[in-house]
């Protein structure tokens, strides 16, 4: 049985992606008989998410520390396991770029990957990168020891991604979806919510929430007098909600990219720097509509009057089945489970 340790966090304050996605990867892992370990600090949503999917996790203190107090954490706690992993799988926001940071974690394996959405162009010593940030698909990696996989058709989403259909534009909007990912730090729902209640749309809205939105928050929602809006919280099936939605405004995290594949034209509110990186990438490459994060009430009408347009709503819709076909994960997996990895196919 091959082994895998896949080191990335998760919190109502620094988002839930990062593990997510990493989640979703092991669940794929595990149907081909991998033994797979997290290694993820001790935040309460995090470790919940991933021990409600019943994987082993190694925890890690919750405080910020250096590089150099992780390289020492990490080794205690690898070192106290008394084994090497077959692969170390590395999915986070800071020390990603670290060649000590990566140098330490090598010795406890026989291939360390990285999973990267940084937009700029980085150059690190491991087995392979998948740099996952739409910008990657300008810059070129050649003549390095490292094997880059890079752009958008890398991006890890959930299995069911993989055979959504064409979508059907409609010619009138009657469906509104908002959703800000699995914490909303910035809290844009209630924002939105208020701008949109006072415009009084006649379309329905529907609201959902993720996993780790502040319970106290989520009251505040529910107690909103807004005929047209609905909430949902913690919903396992986005897909049947991304079916029916005539224009989503969501933040810039993995639900954009879910959102997009299935050809639902997006106006993208993003909620940090790195969200507003990939934003400006996707605008640029004409499959959304980014107000940014400094967005006010004028700049929200102004999009959703144009994205009320039919033409420019299929345009988006068409250009984004186009670049997205949901099959980064198998990607990501084939990769990690190829002949030139460990002599065998687990394709």
């Amino acid at each position: 049985m091959k082994s895998i340790l896949i080191r990335a966090d998760g919190s109502k304050d620094i988002g839930l992606g990062h593990l997510t996605r990493q989640i979703d990867i092991a669940d794929e892992l595990r149907d081909l008989n991998f033994e797979i370990y997290f290694l993820s600090k001790h935040y309460l949503e995090g470790i919940s998410l991933i021990e409600h999917r019943n994987f082993d996790v190694i925890k890690l203190s919750p405080e910020e520390k250096t590089i150099q107090e992780s390289i020492e954490e990490i080794e205690k706690v690898l070192v106290s396991l008394n084994r090497k992993f077959d692969i170390i799988l590395i999915d986070l926001v800071k020390n990603f770029n670290n060649q000590q940071y990566l140098n330490n974690i090598k010795n406890f394996c026989k291939k360390l990957f990285i999973l990267s959405d940084d937009p700029a162009k980085f150059c690190v010593n491991v087995d392979a990168v998948f740099a996952i940030s739409p910008n990657q698909e300008f810059f070129t990696y050649k003549g390095l020891e490292t094997k880059y996989y890079t752009g958008l058709r890398y991006f890890p989403l959930h299995r069911k991604f993989q055979n959504v259909r064409k979508k059907k534009i409609k010619k009138a909007v009657s469906n509104i979806l908002l959703t800000f990912g699995g914490s909303d730090p910035n809290n844009y729902s209630m924002k939105i919510v208020e701008i949109l209640r006072k415009i009084n749309l006649n379309p329905q809205i529907i609201l959902i929430l993720g996993a780790a939105f502040p319970e106290s928050e989520y009251e505040k929602l529910r107690q909103k007098k807004f005929k047209n809006l609905k909430i949902k919280k913690d919903v396992s099936n986005m897909i049947s909600y991304f079916r029916d939605a005539d224009i989503a405004i969501c933040s810039a995290g993995n639900t954009l990219i879910e959102a997009l594949t299935c050809g639902v034209p997006c106006i993208v509110i993003p909620q940090t720097n790195l969200e507003n990186e990939r934003a400006a990438a996707l605008e640029k490459q004409n499959m959304i509509i980014n107000i940014g994060s400094g967005f006010d009430e004028f700049s929200l009408i102004d999009a959703l009057n144009d994205m009320w347009s039919f033409s420019k709503r299929r345009k988006f819709s068409e250009k984004s089945q186009e670049k997205l076909d949901g099959k980064g994960i198998k990607r990501i997996v084939k990769i990690l489970t190829e002949e030139n990895t460990f002599g065998t196919s687990y394709n």
